[in-house]
């Protein structure tokens, strides 16, 4: 029995061309995450864009006092809840009421929170927290001055 060899006819793509394409799309996944992970693409180029440049924390009345500049172009409205995290514990601070922060403008507010791992024996020190809630990119890492 003789069998024939015949030449198929079918139409693809080289594998050189298919790897050049998975690694085209690979380099614009990459760019793509770490433009999104240090923030240098964002929903939109304009927005609030805010700051907390000093922070206090009374323990005595359980106010926590943020000074937050907004470096935006649009007014930033300060969120009626936020939540704190200290140690690994998240506490939720309220404020009433809520203020505008205009676009080059720093404000002072105070949410009220009660942050039980922190005792008037660290009246004094600086401590970190983060605040989530409160900025529209995310958490801020904050450092708080405890005080009594």
């Amino acid at each position: 029995m003789k069998y024939e060899l015949r030449k198929r006819n079918k139409k693809a793509i080289s594998d050189a061309v298919v790897v050049l394409l998975l690694v085209i799309a690979g380099v614009i996944i990459a760019i793509l995450v770490v433009g999104f992970a240090f923030g240098i693409f964002t929903g939109s180029a304009s927005g609030a864009q805010i700051t907390v440049s000093s922070a206090t924390y009374n323990v005595s009345n359980n106010m926590l006092t943020l000074s937050i500049t907004n470096k935006g172009s649009t007014n930033f409205v300060t969120p009626s809840t936020i939540t704190v995290i200290y140690n690994g514990v998240s506490y939720q601070a309220t404020l009433s009421p809520t203020s505008t922060i205009n676009p080059g403008s720093t404000s002072t507010v105070t949410y009220a929170v009660t942050i039980s791992t922190i005792t008037s024996s660290q009246a004094g020190q600086t401590v970190t927290i983060t605040i989530n809630g409160l900025s529209p990119s995310g958490s801020i890492p904050v450092q708080v001055l405890v005080t009594s």
